[in-house]
């Protein structure tokens, strides 16, 4: 539901579809401090520290993605720390 809220839906009920899912980009999850905040919180669960949990996406929260997505993407062109669509699909589901 947090990650329903920082995306502004309307409807909550801790259901995501791919397709909300999909409209997730680096560019709007870096410059979205709910957005971070929820990132963080799904690494960390995930056993990927971020460190500070500031909402900032900063150096820490970038290499926690990296750590992720070399668990989930083979392809070395997937792995930037760049936390969009992809990503999230893949922390989600």
């Amino acid at each position: 539901m947090c990650l329903e809220k920082a995306l502004g839906l309307g409807v909550r009920n801790g259901v995501l579809t791919t397709a909300e899912l999909y409209k997730i980009t680096y560019t709007k999850v870096k410059t979205s401090t709910e957005l971070t905040k929820v990132l963080e919180a799904y690494l960390f669960v995930r056993g990927f520290n971020p460190q500070d949990f500031s909402g900032s996406y900063a150096d820490s929260v970038m290499n926690a993605v990296k750590e992720f997505q070399k668990t989930v993407f083979k392809s070395a062109k997937d792995i930037d720390g760049k936390a969009g669509s992809g990503t999230f699909t893949k922390i989600v589901f």
